[in-house]
């Protein structure tokens, strides 16, 4: 679930993300980490192609698949609905 400090938009955050930063590093305009460095956070939705790039980039390079997209085509939710990469097990490992 979308955390409600995220800017109000179609890009997201959800609460099981862990602050890895990967998402600021692709998007900086418009994720930040949060003061203790515990989540991220969308503060500026994309206001042009570029941005809109970036954050599709951020999204497809979270490790928890905690970015996403309200448009998107799978409403991502945690890490459950992960991008697959090849050779990848699709089954959870306990």
């Amino acid at each position: 679930m979308a955390r409600a400090r995220d800017a109000l938009g179609r890009y997201f955050i959800t609460d099981e993300c862990e602050g890895c930063g990967l998402c600021v590093a692709c998007a900086p305009n418009n994720v930040v980490p949060s003061w203790d460095g515990s989540h991220c956070t969308v503060v500026h939705q994309p206001a042009n192609e570029r941005e809109e790039n970036d954050l599709h980039d951020a999204e497809m390079a979270c490790p928890l698949a905690c970015l996403g997209r309200e448009d998107a085509s799978v409403r991502r939710r945690g890490g459950s609905h992960r991008a697959m990469r090849p050779g990848e097990d699709h089954r959870r490992q306990p």
